[in-house]
């Protein structure tokens, strides 16, 4: 048996063990002509949050609004997905008999304007098509082979229908898999939404983005993390109008309004509860000061959270910090904790994993003249850094 310490570590799986290494999957690469939509797809390996489906579908709407379709606002409803069903040119409205015997130039408007209408509709058609096919071809072999076992598929591939293309998408980006109880399902899905956090490293614009994804999609599936009667019966009681009985009238619009409102504050508190502690800990704790002495600022919905987010004093120290891992940190890139090979230059600074490949962040000389901070002046010397530091200890 060997007495080498090092070497019962590995045997026993300690923390000198040396971490196995497994064949990453390489990133789905459509053929799309365009270069930006090359890496605009949608692929149906271990997805973890949205990330991949926010910006696939960003690029996927600029595409639509900048080459050459004759009714882009029409093609991107369909890709925000503020619509139910697909959309269609209005037809003008038909003259009245009376109308047309009055004038005969009433019923010639009217039948050129038809006309035009019926052109129109057949044009956003084609395109209606054609933007199903660019998603479909978006999509890597996995995905395709998980939505051509869907059912319906058959009929939403016969009608060439992007917008319920567009929603099993994002059921599978986001995490909603209808192979588990639906139950379980939307269950996981709101515990993938409940969870998400904003990352060292991640603006807040993107935070955002990816939070709405998991939002609109337990709320598409049936499931609400807003719709709660208490609070509702309470938001609509107070325009205190009062009724005969002298008891407080509340009348449809007033529950439609405070479910709207409700739902909106607590999409808001739950996006404040996952922004990240060390960026926004004070801002947090300025609102439970503002709402103990009786004034409530907190944000009504996620439109206004964002913007306190951005114009909020983060300290000095922790915004050069998160700057740094914005820049530095890619997408896919994690700091190397367990496994982490010794380099040779063990004082040269951390190491980051991207890839599977180590990059060395070397120390920077301080006297240098691209030295970022050279200009800043010592704790210790009292001197700027660009004049090195003293050798005879601080003053």
């Amino acid at each position: 048996m060997s007495t080498d310490i090092n070497s019962r570590g590995v045997d026993r799986g300690g923390r000198n063990r040396k971490k196995k290494t497994s064949l990453q999957r390489k990133a789905f690469v459509s053929a799309h002509v365009d270069p930006a939509m090359k890496n605009a797809t949608f692929d149906a390996g271990d997805v973890r949050d949205a990330r991949q489906y926010v910006k696939s579908m960003e690029t996927i709407v600029t595409y639509i609004g900048c080459f050459g379709k004759e009714h882009p606002t029409q093609l991107r409803q369909i890709l925000i997905g503020n619509i139910d069903v697909l959309p269609a040119i209005p037809e003008p409205a038909r003259p009245t008999p009376e109308a047309i015997a009055a004038e005969d130039l009433v019923a010639r408007i009217y039948i050129g304007d038809r006309k035009n209408a019926i052109r129109k509709q057949e044009k956003l058609t084609l395109e209606i098509g054609s933007l199903y096919d660019e998603l479909w071809e978006q999509c890597s072999k996995e995905l395709r082979a998980r939505l051509q076992g869907k059912d319906g598929y058959a009929e939403m591939m016969i009608a060439r229908n992007p917008l319920l293309l567009w929603n099993r998408i994002k059921r599978m980006c986001c995490g909603f898999d209808d192979h588990k109880m639906k139950f379980y399902a939307l269950a996981q899905a709101i515990k993938r939404m409940t969870m998400f956090y904003q990352r060292p490293g991640m603006t807040n614009e993107e935070y955002k983005k990816q939070f709405d994804a998991l939002w609109d999609t337990v709320r598409q599936f049936g499931g609400s993390l807003g719709n709660h009667s208490v609070l509702i019966n309470v938001r609509a009681t107070e325009n205190n109008r009062l009724n005969a009985a002298g008891g407080v009238e509340t009348n449809n619009d007033d529950i439609a309004a405070a479910t709207v409102d409700v739902e909106n504050r607590m999409k808001a508190c739950f996006m404040l509860g996952g922004v990240n502690n060390e960026k926004f800990s004070s801002l947090k704790k300025h609102l439970e000061n503002q709402y103990i002495i009786g004034e409530d600022q907190y944000p009504s919905d996620s439109e206004s959270l964002l913007g306190m987010m951005n114009n909020f004093r983060v300290n000095e120290y922790v915004k050069d910090r998160m700057t740094f891992q914005r820049d530095t940190m890619d997408d896919g890139v994690v700091f190397a904790q367990e496994g982490m090979e010794e380099s040779s230059e063990k004082n040269n600074g951390v190491v980051f994993a991207q890839e599977g490949m180590n990059k060395s962040w070397k120390k920077q000389d301080i006297t240098a003249p691209e030295y970022p901070h050279k200009d800043k002046i010592c704790y210790h010397s009292g001197r700027p850094y660009s004049q090195g530091l003293p050798q005879d200890g601080p003053r």
